[in-house]
């Protein structure tokens, strides 16, 4: 019986670290205002500080008469008090979308 629980227990772990439960994560989509943009590449939406990612894309949607438009944005683009809707994957940003026409 010890020998099985110590074998399972192994298992796991092996399996834990060659697959991380952290990486099945599945985003999440949240709205907020930005808050704080302090530090190089984070954003404080509400209370709590997220990472942009390298990879990370930037959008801004203007409004131009009746209609809604989207144009790449850079992170710079990005101030305090900015209405935004951001996807997050396992606490960093993968997409950030500035709704400056609300």
């Amino acid at each position: 019986m010890n020998k099985a629980l110590i074998l399972i227990v192994s298992v796991l772990f092996i399996f834990e670290i060659l697959c991380p439960l952290s990486a099945w994560s599945a985003p999440y989509y949240i709205p907020g205002i930005v808050v704080s943009t302090a530090a190089p590449n984070q954003i404080t939406i509400g209370s709590k500080t997220y990472a942009i990612t390298p990879g990370s894309e930037i959008m801004i949607q203007l409004r131009k008469g009746p209609s809604i438009y989207e144009q790449r944005a850079k992170f710079s683009d990005i101030h305090p008090g900015d209405s935004v809707y951001v996807k997050i994957e396992a606490s960093s940003i993968l997409h950030v979308l500035i709704e400056r026409w609300k």
